[in-house]
């Protein structure tokens, strides 16, 4: 029983060495959003944009409707010049303070998911989109920009217009 356990033991350090390595480049990418997430706390966004936040807010469900694709499209925008999404949704997350611009902290994460989700469908840089055209044999750029342009454009509206009419 010993020696069995001793040879499961070797086979599960081995795994995880094995595992570990293929998976070191996300865990590095991971740390490194934590880290600016940290670093970004610093920062007075929320001074920053107060005067611009109160002004889009004070047009009532217009400027809901205009700050939450503005939120959605941040993600996306970037997502398309090379930046991760993560860290966009970093960057937003500690730039925009919710209850600061009369927002349910439930509406603006939702929000932030469905750029995330519609930043990796579109980015060629996105691992997804890599694999997908890999497959295909198109571009990148073919594939995430043509393809799918009209995801890119109607689904930031669907998606604020859903969440407002169903309360968030």
């Amino acid at each position: 029983l010993f020696r069995q356990t001793k040879e499961q033991w070797q086979a599960v350090k081995t795994y995880f060495a094995a595992r570990f390595l293929n998976i070191k480049m996300e865990i590095v990418l991971f740390g490194l959003i934590g880290v600016l997430g940290a670093a970004m706390e610093t920062v007075p966004f929320e001074a920053l944009l107060s005067g611009f936040l109160e002004m889009v807010m004070s047009l009532g469900y217009g400027g809901t409707f205009i700050l939450s694709l503005a939120l959605v499209y941040v993600i996306s925008v970037a997502a398309l010049v090379g930046v991760h999404p993560l860290v966009s949704l970093t960057i937003l997350l500690v730039a925009v303070n919710p209850a600061a611009v009369g927002l349910s902290p439930l509406f603006v994460g939702y929000l932030l998911l469905g750029g995330y989700g519609i930043a990796l469908i579109n980015s060629p840089f996105s691992g997804t989109l890599l694999l997908v055209s890999g497959q295909l044999d198109h571009s990148p750029w073919e594939v995430g920009l043509k393809w799918n342009k009209f995801y890119l454009l109607l689904y930031p509206s669907l998606l604020v217009g859903l969440m407002l009419l169903l309360g968030f």
